[in-house]
């Protein structure tokens, strides 16, 4: 529509009748109604791009360079709390990966730290994003059984636990949840609707070992002390509620069939990687 004929129409109001011309000739036109009338407005944004000036980007470089060198003649911690930097230790980096823990995808530190010319001890100073990463190599494991320093870090908070375990399961002699609940000034809480699918109690997280102790106890009857995930429990069924009985079990069948199929086909796969000897040159063929 030309522009004559919507500024008639649209300026106007209805009932209005007038002339208008237009590049064709004279137009009688007469508003006989209008609908959908609002409020419109235009709108502009102006946007700045705020960047780093030339001083800023030289001086990041400069306390960058000048951290690198300190570390050669000092500790790397030290020379760090000196200038207010925080340190972010990284453990466990395989060779494929391609995220560091805090920086993001940094493909070419792992490279770095996996290559032969990397030595332990060594500094190297990486461009990133928001400035840059002076990063240590600190120590390289080698293919195969950790170290028991390496394995105290996993280990040592599983045998805690079992020895406080044991500990307990010692000191407590009462065979009932009253008597326990007493001795050890606690209260007894009652957990429902456990169920071994969903081997979780509340309040107290995932305890299969609990949960499954549970479902071999009869209606009434009070279990032995029991060493779970996150702790020593003592439990008593007070109700057995049997499942839905099912018109026919063979979809259920079927679902716990192919359930176990692909457990054991996931398994199958794993084992046959262990008993292979092979080794992965994926690595050394990614294109830098």
């Amino acid at each position: 529509m030309v522009s004559e004929f919507n500024d008639f129409e649209f300026d106007g109001k209805t009932g209005d009748l007038g002339v208008v011309k237009t590049a064709f000739g004279f137009h009688i036109m007469e508003i006989l109604g209008q609908k959908g009338q609002g409020k419109a407005m235009k709108v502009a944004t102006i946007a700045k791009k705020i960047e780093p000036s030339e001083e800023t980007v030289d001086a990041v470089f400069r306390n960058a360079s000048n951290f690198e060198i300190a570390i050669g003649k000092k500790d790397f911690d030290a020379v760090a709390k000196e200038s207010n930097y925080i340190v972010r230790p990284v453990n466990g980096i395989e060779i494929l990966e391609e995220n560091i823990p805090g920086i993001g995808s940094q493909r070419p530190i792992v490279r770095w730290a996996f290559s032969e010319e990397a030595k332990i001890g060594e500094v190297k100073r990486f461009s990133i994003p928001n400035g840059y990463a002076i990063v240590q190599l600190v120590a390289k494991h080698e293919e195969g059984l950790m170290s028991a320093d390496q394995a105290s870090a996993t280990v040592s908070p599983i045998i805690r636990k079992e020895k406080k375990a044991e500990v307990i399961k010692n000191r407590v002699k009462a065979t009932n949840l009253e008597a326990l609940a007493t001795a050890e000034k606690t209260t007894v809480k009652t957990a429902s609707a456990i169920n071994m699918k969903n081997p979780t109690i509340t309040g107290a997280g995932r305890e299969p070992l609990v949960v499954g102790t549970a479902f071999g106890l009869k209606e009434g009857q009070t279990s032995k002390l029991i060493a779970g995930d996150f702790g020593v429990y003592m439990l008593q069924v007070t109700k057995v509620e049997p499942a839905a009985k099912l018109d026919n079990y063979q979809a259920a069948a079927n679902r716990v069939e192919q359930q176990k199929v692909n457990v054991v086909s996931s398994k199958l796969f794993d084992a046959l990687k262990e008993a292979a000897e092979i080794e992965d040159n994926r690595a050394k063929t990614q294109v830098q």
